[in-house]
């Protein structure tokens, strides 16, 4: 009877309260719950063990003290049967204390990061693994700034609230690196704009809510790329204009890029071959148009970056967001051909709700026109995507007498928008 007692004292304390030898992942009754119960390694606390012990030896004495009466087979039948209950009973206890262990353990995308839990996501987001990092703990309330991923930090302005973790140079599987932004809540004005720049695409983890109701802005500006835009490990770069005035091809992204216009006696130039893939993962960036030919060498246009926006909850979106790729610049001089258009980068946003009512392009640069002194040739159309309809780029028109062909229009990017 005293091993049965001892154990129904062990694990049938107040509140439910359990924990066994070895397990580390909860402590969870308060003090007036565990009272008599077991500790987190395993052992019975002071009252416990006062109590047991006072039970045991008023049971002594009940027997007459220290006169303890001759077993008979009843008494021995009656202690054999309630030990086997006792250990049946710690072995159920033991089930159900696993069993709760397991349901609180985090899980692999809890938010969980250096035994620190933040708000976990609901679901696996794309290009990164959330459980492997975790937010700050405030809010960042606005971001009117420039981001480098380059040099991995804000290099104009800067976030009000709390800063962002930044996780340099993240390894994407399939794809170029990616610098990681991490915020527990994200909130961009409408008089705001996050601008990113640098050689890796950016995701912006956030493990609460977003509101971006101004810009985020990875874009190309002239020869300058958008973060991740113009790398020669993924990239259908248009090819440069023939030699003799031609236009420079488009870049290439979601679909190739337009063709550079001829001249006379020159053919067309190709534009850069269609890369990525349709669901934004790997992320990637836009690549550059061709530079135009003849008695200058006119630039093509850079590519957009690659932008992702992964939220936990709930993201909203009345804002822009934009890739774009830069436009070729146009001939200049007697018989020069425009550079072609750069191609944009890809725009993936995921959350448990969106709400987007705002404005998203990936759009392609135009290719630049040919020179003048004569028909000039027009630079072709930049390809667009508004994440709901898109349209392939122009080519390049051909050039008159003493005149260049136009640029190819670079590709339009991949556009992402999912509620998981």
């Amino acid at each position: 009877m005293n091993r049965a007692l001892g154990l129904l004292l062990l694990f049938g304390t107040a509140g439910g309260c359990a924990a066994l030898s070895g397990l580390n992942e909860f402590s969870e009754c308060s003090s007036a719950e565990c009272d008599g119960s077991v500790t987190a390694n395993g052992s019975m606390n002071g009252a416990a063990a006062e109590s047991t012990f006072e039970a045991t030896t008023e049971e002594g004495a009940g027997k007459g003290g220290n006169d303890r009466p001759e077993a008979t087979d009843m008494d021995v039948q009656t202690s054999d049967d309630a030990a086997d209950a006792g250990d049946a009973f710690a072995e159920k206890s033991s089930d159900a204390v696993t069993a709760y262990s397991a349901e609180a353990s985090p899980g692999p995308d809890s938010g969980c990061g250096g035994g620190v839990c933040s708000a976990p996501f609901g679901y696996t987001p794309s290009n990164f693994t959330a459980s492997a990092y975790t937010a700050p703990s405030g809010a960042t309330t606005d971001c009117n700034a420039t981001y480098s991923s380059s040099s991995h930090s804000f290099t104009t302005g800067s976030c009000t609230g709390t800063a962002p973790i930044v996780h340099a140079s993240v390894p994407q599987s399939g794809g170029p690196a990616v610098d990681i932004l991490v915020f527990s809540s994200l909130t961009i004005a409408a008089a705001s704009t996050l601008g990113l720049t640098g050689a890796n695409p950016v995701i912006l983890a956030v493990y609460g809510d977003a509101t971006i109701a101004g810009t985020v802005d990875a874009g190309a500006s002239g020869s300058t790329p958008g973060p991740g835009g113009d790398s020669s490990s993924y990239c259908g770069a248009g090819s440069a204009g023939l030699s003799g005035s031609g236009g420079g091809g488009g870049g290439g992204r979601a679909s190739a890029g337009g063709s550079g216009g001829a001249n006379l006696g020159v053919g067309t130039t190709a534009g850069g071959a269609a890369s990525g893939n349709s669901s934004a993962s790997p992320l990637l960036g836009g690549c550059a148009g061709g530079s135009g030919s003849g008695n200058s060498t006119p630039a093509g246009g850079a590519g957009g970056g690659g932008v992702q926006i992964s939220v936990a909850g709930s993201l909203t979106v009345s804002g822009t967001v934009t890739t774009q790729g830069a436009a070729g610049s146009p001939g200049t001089g007697l018989i020069t051909g425009g550079g072609g258009g750069g191609s944009a980068g890809d725009i993936l946003l995921q959350g448990r709700a969106v709400a987007h009512s705002g404005t998203l392009t990936a759009n392609g640069g135009a290719g630049g026109t040919g020179s003048s002194g004569g028909a000039q040739g027009g630079g072709g159309a930049g390809g667009t995507n508004n994440g709901a309809a898109t349209a392939s780029p122009g080519n390049g028109a051909a050039g008159g007498l003493n005149t260049g062909g136009g640029g190819g229009g670079g590709s339009y990017g991949y556009v992402v928008v999912s509620a998981e």
